[in-house]
């Protein structure tokens, strides 16, 4: 029998997950959630931004954040994205929280995502905006932006489930199409922090048991992402846990060719 990859897995299980959605949430089933909280829902992925008070909750407090939008758009995004006219591309969107904090800043986003049934819950969401391009990928390559284009890269909570030569990949694919001075901002998984490395051992049995599934979180680290970038050629900003102590958010640029 043909063994499965990753991206297979990860596409199949998110896509049964959009087409679950709905049901789900109409009886209160939404995974990890109590299902009091399903009433608050308006669009999938509202889900995970219910913080509640859980160890593996990226690591903030959640009595510290008003809105878990707000602190995304605070701590991940002004710092280094400006302007209004920005081309974007976001990397597994999902059902678009994060997306529509990418509105202001963009001219035009690529919505870049492995699963149809997420993208149709995204254009479902942004029906009415012109500026938002869903592209589906298989995960190998990306179609439908041009070399050298864009002004940044961006993803969310969705490179915690790629395995790091699926990681490697993106990244080669984002080095090729960013411009000169374009900037990549990437949340990653961080086995090597405490709250990382609790959620490693707490999915080790069902990993050992039954294999991965698309909400495992994949064995990556800063300093395995700092090796990725300097190999490609990137600037490294910052590599950080600052943000969110469960995991890492990488910052760089693509810098001008060496005379």
């Amino acid at each position: 029998m043909r063994r499965r990859s990753r991206r297979e897995v990860n596409r199949d299980g998110w896509t049964a997950y959009a087409k679950a959605w709905d049901s789900m949430r109409a009886r209160g089933e939404i995974p990890d959630l109590d299902p009091a909280r399903a009433t608050d829902l308006e669009y999938l992925g509202d889900e995970w931004s219910l913080m509640e008070d859980d160890t593996f909750s990226y690591g903030v407090n959640p009595r510290s954040v008003k809105t878990f939008g707000e602190y995304l758009r605070t701590s991940l995004l002004a710092p280094y994205l400006t302007g209004h006219d920005l081309r974007i591309m976001e990397i597994g969107p999902g059902g678009g929280r994060l997306t529509s904090l990418l509105l202001p800043y963009a001219r035009q986003i690529y919505a870049v995502d492995i699963s149809a049934a997420m993208l149709e819950h995204l254009r479902a969401r942004f029906s009415n905006e012109p500026r938002i391009v869903p592209i589906l990928t298989d995960g190998t390559n990306i179609d439908g932006i041009e070399p050298a284009s864009l002004d940044a890269t961006v993803s969310f909570d969705a490179f915690v489930h790629l395995e790091p030569w699926e990681i490697f990949r993106y990244l080669e694919i984002t080095h090729r199409l960013l411009r000169t001075g374009g900037v990549a901002i990437i949340h990653f998984s961080d086995v090597e922090t405490p709250i990382g490395f609790k959620l490693f051992c707490a999915q080790v049995p069902s990993v050992v048991r039954r294999g991965l599934d698309c909400a495992t979180f994949s064995v990556m680290s800063k300093s395995i992402m700092r090796e990725f970038l300097l190999k490609l050629g990137f600037e490294v900003v910052s590599i950080s846990n600052s943000a969110f102590p469960r995991d890492a958010v990488a910052v760089f640029r693509k810098p001008a060719p060496a005379a």
